[in-house]
């Protein structure tokens, strides 16, 4: 036996192995029968707004939908919710070590972070801190609590104006370790430095380069020391030109290019091969070989993000699983060595995976964050944020990027 609940002339348990509903009186109740949650350890119960919660362990929250075994999750993902309760129209969970969360009950209240900011995306890791750009500055936060503006101290000629960061990427230095450099809208790139002049950090100009006109930059990377940029007229490479004794952005546009005119939509490295995902498919390239670019399959898909993972399959045997979005089909999944391609979440328009070694997360246009644990065959969300950007797990907090703030959510 497990947590009651009466509503309507009906009692419902929750139980160890899911809820189960009866109806009766006076003594009587006739045999209970299943009302869904099948398998989930359901700990405590409540009505709010006419609608049934079931706070469960490990497995969030839960609100009844309107057929008889319809439940939607609402988030509190990876929490033992031990107490449910409905005050004054708002919904009130109660967690393992004391702390306490409140919400509609349609969605989670993820409460923002005391930053409110927007067009928050491209987050990095870079030195135990977590970088962010947004609109016009890049913030930079160890708790999730401050964000302080680091877009300062940026040297540039006087006549200049002053520039506006457009994304972030990192870079390793086998004599220096990890670099960050931000790309501003013209493709000029700086660097993230110690300037003793100021004697603190401050950006500084990569190098002498020229501006990249009248481009629309939507994707930056670096890959065995070479800058690139994807645009939405095709793909870039920094190299220096002799006779400007600068560095410019090269358009990979020989003949046997298969990138021209291409919108390149992201950046994926893994080892020596280098992936882009464009309009029309995924391409890849190995080693120093620039121009040698092939298509890995999923040809006439416009692929907005891409992932990498290695999987298990029922036999023992390792596969490497591309995961890719695409707007129209949701989450794809390509087995690299037999071109198998499964819809792994049918999602429209899923913008970004990240992966933190134990499961794959992946936020949808719609603002939903999923996670799947089995090789992506379900995906529970974990949360609902309106007009998701980005997000970035660090230091077991889920930080989301939206138009208009940055949120931080505990994740176990």
């Amino acid at each position: 036996m497990g947590f009651l609940a009466a509503y309507e002339g009906c009692l419902y348990i929750g139980t160890s192995k899911g809820i189960f509903k009866t109806k009766g009186g006076r003594g009587y109740f006739p045999p209970v029968k299943s009302y869904g949650l099948k398998g989930k350890n359901v700990a405590s119960l409540c009505f709010h707004n006419g609608y049934l919660y079931a706070g469960t362990k490990y497995s969030g929250v839960f609100r009844k939908g309107l057929d008889e075994n319809d439940w939607v999750h609402i988030g509190l993902a990876f929490e033992h919710v031990k107490t449910l309760a409905s005050h004054n129209g708002e919904l009130y969970a109660g967690v393992e070590g004391g702390r306490i969360f409140v919400s509609d009950g349609m969605l989670v209240n993820w409460k923002p972070s005391k930053q409110e900011t927007k067009m928050a995306h491209s987050f990095h890791l870079y030195q135990d801190a977590l970088y962010v750009k947004s609109e016009d500055r890049i913030l930079k936060t160890k708790d999730g609590e401050k964000w302080p503006n680091v877009w300062h101290n940026v040297q540039k000629d006087k006549k200049e104006k002053f520039p506006k960061p457009h994304m972030l990427c990192t870079k390793y230095l086998e004599d220096q370790g990890s670099r960050l450099y931000t790309v501003t809208e013209e493709g000029q790139i700086y660097e993230l430095d110690y300037c003793f002049n100021y004697g603190k950090e401050c950006w500084r100009k990569h190098r002498k380069q020229l501006e990249l006109k009248n481009q629309e930059i939507t994707a930056f990377f670096t890959h065995q020391g070479g800058f690139y940029i994807g645009t939405s007229k095709g793909l870039y490479r920094l190299e220096y030109n002799a006779k400007s004794k600068k560095d410019e952005w090269k358009l990979m546009d020989d003949q046997a290019s298969k990138l021209r005119e291409l919108k390149v939509n992201s950046f994926y490295a893994d080892g020596d091969d280098l992936y882009i995902s464009t309009e029309n498919g995924v391409y890849k390239k190995t080693g120093g070989n620039i121009m040698g670019w092939e298509s890995v399959g999923l040809e006439g898909k416009d692929i907005d993000s891409l992932y990498f993972r290695d999987e298990i399959d029922n036999t023992g045997s390792t596969y490497k699983y591309l995961y890719v979005s695409s707007e129209k089909q949701g989450a794809l999944k390509l087995n690299l060595k037999t071109k198998q391609v499964i819809t792994t979440l049918p999602y429209k328009n899923v913008k970004t995976f990240y992966d933190n070694g134990r499961s794959l997360f992946a936020g949808t246009a719609a603002g939903k964050i999923l996670v799947t644990r089995n090789n992506g065959k379900t995906w529970p969300d974990i949360a609902q944020i309106d007009e998701l950007l980005d997000f970035y797990l660090y230091n077991g907090n889920l930080y989301v990027g939206t138009t208009e703030s940055i949120y931080k959510q505990q994740i176990k």
